[in-house]
């Protein structure tokens, strides 16, 4: 994209007929170039594409029912996955899948405000959790409430190298990494107990997806981008028109002197 932005640029500067210095050159070139990678920049702060940039925190609160004479032990867990919003003063939106009894009876989706705490967000799933699953539902939120639940947090990162794969179209490479770092740190979060893993896991397909949500948006951007790099190179053009306008009137100057003259 870069060399198909600076190509555009020299282009049109051989067909305005200004005369300049290679220094001149290279320094319109180069801002120009920069107008583009703003407008891209600027197109793409929708999606968080920096290195190390978090796009999905995963919360998960466990434990087992209690040990009971001719019962066996349930897994309870509730899953939280935050998905931190971009624009100033709105907050993240969280989603929760509460799981007992080897599947998710209960999920939910909460707008946070900008300051809002997670607790009170769990507070209010928790509360649904009981008015909404009956027995089930008591039996879940006793558990959740009790000393031996453990909490674990992991957050979910756009890899090195990014945004380059995306600049270079090399989409398939760049949504195949970010599942694999994904993947990769939910077992690190689960430090590979299967079941857990199988939790948060169902918990984000019931969740709208939300996992996966992340690398759709990348697939996306291969349908956006030619156009995004068309508009890109329009910036650059036209800020290397502006910038050539001191230097034609400089070279009208020197014509009209040069009439005097004569």
């Amino acid at each position: 994209m870069k060399e198909d932005i600076e190509q555009a640029v020299l282009e049109m500067i051989k067909k305005s007929g200004v005369e300049l210095g290679v220094g001149e050159l290279e320094s319109i070139i180069d801002a120009s170039f920069n107008t583009a990678s703003e407008h891209i920049s600027n197109a793409l702060s929708c999606i968080p594409l920096k290195e190390g940039a978090t796009h999905t925190s995963v919360v998960v609160w466990y434990a087992k029912t209690p040990e009971m004479p001719g019962t066996v032990q349930k897994r309870v867990a509730l899953v939280a996955f935050i998905v931190p919003s971009l624009e100033t003063g709105i907050g993240p939106v969280a989603r929760f899948g509460a799981w007992y009894d080897d599947k998710i009876i209960f999920s939910n989706c909460y707008q946070m405000e900008s300051r809002e705490t997670l607790e009170k967000s769990v507070d209010v799933t928790l509360r649904a959790v009981e008015s909404k699953c009956e027995t089930v539902g008591e039996a879940f939120v006793s558990v959740m409430t009790s000393p031996d639940v453990e909490k674990r947090h992991v957050d979910l990162v756009a890899p090195p190298g990014l945004l380059e794969m995306i600049m270079s179209g090399d989409y398939n490479k760049a949504i195949a990494r970010v599942r694999e770092l994904d993947y990769g740190r939910i077992c690190d979060l689960c430090r590979s107990d299967l079941d857990l893993i199988n939790v948060i896991v169902e918990a984000g397909r019931v969740c709208d997806g939300v996992l996966a949500q992340y690398a759709s948006k990348i697939s996306r951007l291969a349908n956006e981008m030619p156009m995004l790099g068309q508009e890109a190179k329009s910036h650059a053009v036209h800020a290397a028109n502006d910038l050539l306008t001191p230097y034609r009137y400089e070279a009208a100057s020197d014509k009209m002197t040069g009439w005097a003259t004569w």
